[in-house]
């Protein structure tokens, strides 16, 4: 074993530390790689000097500091073998640790954390129930960062950010269980032997499960094994202005506008917007007093024939008002039609809630304020995210409990799962095809702009553009309309303790009708199913600070995550040949034709029934979608 201390004259920081490493052989590195930490990497991860000495020589040292009156300010710490060790705990504690220096004792192999908020635990005879596969008996071990259940064979190991739920079952006959449902769609019931351990499990997994502080997530000390570079070196992978200037802007019409410069105009919105080109700023800045959360009408995508996708939040019109730099805005992006002084307005709400909304001063666009161009209003019938987040919690109800086929199938259909697919892709479809056949503009919005709306402008993109379907070109895709546009992913996804009901799986339904289309057209994308996956893994694991964060300005000025942590994008960059697709034939670059019709709604096996299977859910229930 090796012993880690500081020296106690001096504070863990300070620049003169003398630095002695040695019998750190057991020091891996986190998450799990077999690759060995030299001191460089040992300093990195603790982010201060250390000096280490061989376990035998800890009670000597103890005896030494006991001599010295400050030895009680100490702080003596065991935590897991380094394999599994999440650094944030230890960061965290040595934060809290007397000036005087800290004390970390590693032992090789016990699974112990010793801090006032973490205990790692680790139970003997723990009983793994899992779902069409037979009983195992092995130790069950719960570090910082992962919950692992070993036997002699085989090994489970899931992190606590992938964790969905953890329910309390009652005591059978094999011990106290916990039920635990993972955000990758794994069920597993473990029967601990011991009620008094197995509330303690529920305990923390509850709590690491949830971090309160955003800064706990695995990505802010999360060291990349497979990178040479810095952290910051993947961050500019996806450009935004890059991504316009792909498209041709600036043109005659449209121009890039610093308006937004600061995030003075609106914050949940990039830096760098485009407009219509001869539009004034006070204009612009009327029009985002007008809709709500300042987020007023822009460009999201131009196409080759000069039409524009654009998006916004719904407006503050209330039952009869108006606003004249709003319709003046309108008017401008009308005017940029191909299809002169037309645009079309697609609310991706059902108009019974738009109604609603004017309650609230807020509602849909009031066609009798724009006379001076022809504009259509239509409403897409896409539901709200708690209607999302209960569908998924049932889906999840009918892939657990055990059924018959036509019993699956019925409790599929009740999830309404499918429907929303449709929905979805549905609005897409009609929006890429007002886009390539009109050639006439589009404005979308839901009610905010930051769920619906970056779902249905992303997939119409990537049906309209074939650079979408490359590994490339759907990163810059999610970096712009769902990244750099103020998707609220941190609040969505539940990375931390937050409103239960500000939960939704708004982006895990982007990517399964990303799936929809590369089953539909796998030749036409240049990755599969394994990177689709992929996406949603690291999405929950918070591996990576791509994800984190609900607008850019929270990611560049509060959380800085360009400065300390990994970008997703560099990972893909790197490992883009295990994700491309060898069917993918570069050729197919016209606009994609989705049949939509309710038989071609599949339910994603290769996602949802990895770990259920208890029925055969290849088919869909076509038909059933009422």
């Amino acid at each position: 074993m090796g012993t880690i201390f500081t020296n106690p004259t001096k504070t863990p920081n300070s620049p003169d530390f003398d630095i002695l490493i040695r019998d750190c052989d057991d020091l891996r590195m986190f998450p799990p790689h077999e690759g060995r930490l030299s001191s460089t990497h040992v300093l990195k991860m603790f982010e201060g000097p250390l000096e280490i000495h061989p376990y035998r020589e800890l009670e000597e040292c103890h005896q030494e500091k006991r001599q010295d009156s400050k030895a009680s300010k100490k702080l003596d710490v065991a935590f897991a073998e380094i394999v599994n060790v999440n650094a944030s705990l230890i960061i965290k504690t040595l934060t809290r640790v007397n000036e005087d220096g800290f004390m970390i004792r590693i032992p090789k192999q016990e699974n112990i954390v010793e801090d006032e908020h973490f205990k790692p635990t680790k139970s003997e005879d723990v009983i793994l129930q899992e779902k069409l596969k037979k009983f195992q008996t092995g130790t069950l071990s719960l570090t910082a960062s992962h919950l692992i259940f070993e036997t002699t064979s085989s090994k489970i190991s899931i992190l606590h950010s992938h964790i969905w739920t953890v329910e309390k079952l009652p005591t059978t006959y094999f011990g106290s269980p916990i039920k635990v449902l993972t955000k990758t769609f794994r069920l597993i019931t473990l029967h601990i032997p011991k009620e008094e351990d197995s509330q303690e499990l529920l305990s923390y997994l509850i709590t690491l499960s949830k971090p309160l502080d955003i800064k706990n997530l695995l990505a802010f000390h999360y060291r990349n094994p497979d990178s040479d570079e810095p952290c910051s070196h993947g961050w500019n992978l996806n450009a935004l202005l890059e991504e316009y200037h792909r498209m041709g802007i600036p043109t005659k019409n449209w121009h890039v506008s610093n308006i937004n410069e600061n995030y003075k105009i609106c914050e949940t919105y990039p830096s760098m917007i485009v407009v219509p080109a001869n539009k004034a700023s006070p204009i612009l800045a009327g029009s985002a007093k007008f809709r709500c959360r300042g987020r007023l009408p822009v460009l999201t995508y131009l196409y080759s024939n000069g039409a524009a996708i654009c998006r916004c939040s719904q407006p503050l019109v209330g039952f009869n008002s108006s606003g004249y730099e709003d319709e003046a805005c309108l008017r401008d992006i009308a005017r940029c039609s191909p299809a002169k002084n037309s645009l079309y307005v697609a609310d991706a709400r059902p108009k019974v809630v738009a109604l609603a909304h004017r309650a609230h001063s807020k509602g849909y666009e009031n066609q009798e304020f724009y006379q001076s161009i022809s504009i259509t209003v239509e409403f897409h019938n896409i539901d709200n995210i708690h209607v999302m987040r209960n569908s998924i919690h049932k889906l999840v109800e009918a892939l657990e409990k055990p059924s018959t086929r036509i019993d699956f199938r019925a409790s599929l259909v009740q999830s309404g799962w499918l429907k929303h697919i449709h929905s979805i892709l549905e609005s897409s479809v009609h929006i890429s095809r007002r886009i390539d056949s009109d050639e006439i503009n589009v404005l979308v919005h839901c009610s905010d702009g930051w769920d619906r709306t970056s779902q249905v402008c992303s997939l119409a993109e990537l049906i309209l553009d074939p650079y979408y379907r490359t590994l490339k070109g759907f990163q810059a895709l999610i970096e712009k309309d769902w990244l750099a546009f103020g998707h609220r992913f941190t609040q969505r996804n539940g990375f931390i303790d937050g409103d239960p009901k500000e939960v939704s799986p708004v982006f895990a339904l982007f990517l399964d009708c990303c799936w929809q289309l590369i089953n539909q057209f796998p030749q036409h994308f240049e990755f599969g199913e394994k990177f689709l996956i992929l996406m949603h893994e690291e999405l929950y694991a918070c591996r990576f600070g791509t994800f984190i964060g609900s607008s850019e300005r929270e990611r560049r000025e509060d959380l800085k995550l360009s400065e300390c942590t990994y970008s997703l994008w560099e990972y893909i960059d790197k490992f883009s040949n295990v994700y491309e697709n060898p069917n993918y034939d570069y050729m197919n670059d016209v606009v994609l034709q989705p049949d939509i019709s309710a038989s071609s709604i599949q339910l994603w096996t290769g996602l949802y029934s990895r770990f259920f299977s208890s029925v055969d859910v290849r088919e869909s229930p076509a038909n059933h979608y009422d």
